[in-house]
């Protein structure tokens, strides 16, 4: 809690991103007394103190609401009391009915705010990730969300709401937890979904989840999925050949596949799952593969394992970036991050890096320091064969 000069406050403003600021906040007094306003453009709330704190901030000073572009609330009060959550969900309402210049709105674990927010214009929203719970359909539909680009749902989400997504919406990201894959089967048809995620808990047995798969759903959707996440509870091959006989795995150009793995198993087991169906994937330009080990590394399974990718890789005309992670991780760590050399310009690969960290920078799945890094011209060199 030293103070600090007011030059090297300022040059953290400049350079730090929105959490770094917020816990800079939290703890300088010489930060605070900044004439900077660039703490409002891009706030991420993770505490009710905080988040009562900022609400009171903008409400005493309406100049800092016409600021904010991106806001995010991503926790669970913690009090017992009812009318102390009302009054909590209030004030943030208040800040929202605001906050005309409003881009990008999330919103996690409270679903008691989904009635006051649907009374809230939001005139320039384009990107909604809101705890639906039955309240979907009047925060579609309370005031023409004319700008409303795309939206993050479950599929319980969508089939409680009993709503098909206005034309101009699309469904961003569809999460399917286990037990909601009929579902899904129902929404996505009638709705353009362009990032689908089968999730399905770690304890969970794959063989109950197979009874529905959705996958011949995912080549009916309106816009052809394009991103694809599988979660699986153990590695079996049954749900990529579903996907690849439905016909969805000619238009996935991202896919995802997280498994668990043990320290005692003899083989690379994501590889032995995934080679027989990933020739199906034609178009696939971007790969993630994550083995979530439970007993400790096994750095030669995970070698032999990035072997076998990178011979396959070589066949793959479309590929573009493979990244082999032996946890379940979204950093950007170069060393995990292989590159084919079949590309030939090594301009292609490097709009791919460009192309891939903004995405993944937009999403919140890299921080600011690694989207700098992909931008830069410090990236991983390339072999000259």
């Amino acid at each position: 809690r030293a103070r600090h000069p007011v030059e090297i406050i300022q040059g953290i403003v400049e350079e730090a991103d929105t959490r770094d600021q917020l816990s800079l906040a939290r703890c300088s007094r010489t930060f605070n007394r900044l004439p900077t306003m660039s703490l409002y453009r891009n706030v991420m709330l993770e505490s009710m103190h905080n988040t009562v704190r900022y609400c009171k901030s903008v409400l005493s000073a309406p100049a800092k609401a016409k600021l904010l572009r991106v806001l995010g609330i991503i926790h669970s009060p913690t009090s017992s009391s009812n009318d102390h959550l009302i009054s909590y969900l209030d004030l943030i309402a208040r800040v929202l009915q605001t906050t005309t210049n409003l881009l990008s709105l999330s919103i996690v674990s409270l679903p008691a705010i989904m009635p006051l927010l649907a009374a809230c214009p939001l005139p320039n929203l384009q990107d909604a990730n809101v705890p639906a719970h039955n309240g979907l359909f009047a925060f579609l539909t309370s005031y023409p969300r004319d700008n409303l680009r795309s939206l993050t749902a479950t599929a319980h989400d969508l089939a409680s709401s009993a709503i098909t997504l206005p034309g101009r919406v699309v469904l961003s990201h569809l999460r399917c937890f286990r037990g909601q894959a009929s579902l899904a089967a129902d929404i996505l048809p009638g709705s353009q979904v362009e990032d689908v995620a089968l999730l399905w808990p770690h304890d969970a047995h794959i063989s109950d989840s197979l009874r529905m798969p959705p996958f011949s759903s995912l080549a009916a959707s309106c816009v052809p999925v394009k991103w694809l996440t599988c979660v699986f509870a153990r590695a079996e091959q049954g749900l990529l050949d579903a996907c690849a006989a439905s016909g969805a795995a000619r238009n996935i150009q991202r896919l995802v596949i997280t498994t668990r793995v043990k320290s005692e198993d003899s083989t690379p087991v994501l590889y032995n799952v995934i080679s027989s169906t990933l020739d199906s994937f034609s178009v696939l330009a971007h790969l993630f593969l994550h083995s979530i080990v439970l007993d400790g590394i096994m750095p030669a399974q995970i070698e032999q394992q990035g072997q076998m990718i990178r011979e396959w890789g070589q066949r793959q005309p479309t590929l573009k970036i493979v990244f082999l992670g032996e946890y379940l991780t979204w950093a950007w760590t170069p060393p995990d991050v292989w590159f084919p050399t079949h590309q030939g310009q090594r301009q292609d690969i490097e709009d791919a890096i460009v192309e891939w960290s903004e995405c993944a920078y937009r999403e919140g799945k890299i921080s600011k320091s690694h989207y700098n890094f992909a931008q830069k011209d410090r990236r991983p060199k390339l072999s000259s064969d």
